[in-house]
């Protein structure tokens, strides 16, 4: 989230062989990368190389809207995972839920450009009041339009509802688990 927040650091590259060592260490053996934007992480070639060199099941999950056939064609080399997250069929709808006017059209290139060089989508789509009622036209828009064939619907909850329900877990009983 460096490019956001020029206040956070992005993992130097010097970093990397050691966080790859630690994960190693801790038994981890699968690894998502998420963003802010991946894409913009200026070692991401450093970092998915040592990772899938170790062995590591690697996945990097985009809003696609860094269209670059360099990190495409690193994806591929590299046996990754990509993850794109779509929010509806409709342009309007996902420009307007992630506030980038352009967004859907840069994100539904990029899983094109994907897919015409073999690289297998998994879309992830957050349903919202907007969307709630269309999942059925997103998932044909995705198939038919997309040709994507895996794909996750997440269905937020409200934190009062989490809370209400016990559906929190605390960090120290998290920070116990791991």
């Amino acid at each position: 989230n460096h490019v956001e927040n020029p206040t956070v650091k992005p993992l130097s590259k010097d970093a990397i062989p050691s966080l790859v060592s630690n994960l190693e260490s801790a038994g981890v053996f699968a690894v998502t990368i998420l963003g802010g934007e991946p894409f913009l992480y200026p070692h991401l070639e450093e970092l998915v190389e040592t990772l899938t060199r170790k062995g590591f099941d690697t996945a990097i999950s985009t809003n696609g809207s860094v269209r670059s056939l360099e990190k495409l064609t690193l994806i591929k080399n590299n046996h990754v995972k990509l993850n794109i997250a779509i929010h509806s069929d409709e342009e309007g709808v996902h420009d307007t839920l992630v506030r980038r006017i352009g967004s859907f059209a840069k994100s539904t290139e990029t899983v094109y450009e994907a897919l015409k060089l073999g690289i297998p989508i998994h879309l992830s789509c957050v349903v919202t009041k907007n969307t709630a009622g269309r999942t059925s036209k997103i998932v044909e828009f995705f198939v038919k339009s997309l040709g994507v064939r895996a794909m996750t619907f997440l269905f937020p909850q409200r934190a009062e509802y989490c809370i209400s329900n016990h559906m929190q877990i605390p960090f120290n009983v998290y920070a116990k688990a791991i």
